[in-house]
């Protein structure tokens, strides 16, 4: 038996951005998104750490995602993991993991999310704690389920 299966409840870590990919079969949109997933333990310093997981979402979902999210919305993602290699703009070879989500759940009123996108802190539940982390953003492409070209996040064509 194989399993690969993902089930994360996070916050959008920057802002979403959607993309038409040409396929075999026309445009196909996808969003890339970086999910924050707050440890389980706290430090020493009693900060809570997060996990940044890369995940990528096609189709109408993607479409969704964009239209009714902000950086910070709460969601939860369903998916499974993919691993894919690309060469970077030196000729390095750069392996990279990411979440193929194949569903995402929306885990916060529309009251919040509203305050979200007028850049008011939506009010935090009794339990949770504020999160504290770093981030480095990798040169990774968009990957392109089918197609022989993928945009990569600098507007540039590669081939795998």
């Amino acid at each position: 038996m194989k399993m690969n299966r993902v089930q994360l409840i996070g916050r959008i870590a920057r802002q979403l951005e959607l993309k038409f990919i040409d396929t075999k079969d026309g445009k196909k949109a996808v969003c890339n998104f970086i999910l924050a997933v707050t440890k389980k333990y706290a430090n020493k310093d009693g900060e809570y750490q997060a996990d940044f997981i890369p995940c990528v979402v096609w189709g109408k979902p993607a479409e969704n995602l964009c239209k009714h999210q902000v950086v910070g919305s709460l969601i939860a993602v369903t998916g499974g993991n993919q691993t894919r290699q690309y060469d970077d703009k030196n000729g390095n070879k750069i392996y990279t993991m990411e979440v193929l989500a194949d569903d995402i759940q929306y885990l916060e009123s529309k009251g919040s999310r509203s305050a979200a996108k007028q850049g008011q802190q939506p009010q935090q539940q009794e339990n949770q704690q504020p999160v504290h982390t770093e981030y480095v953003d990798q040169e990774a492409p968009i990957y392109d389920e089918g197609a022989q070209l993928v945009n990569n996040r600098f507007g540039t064509n590669e081939a795998y």
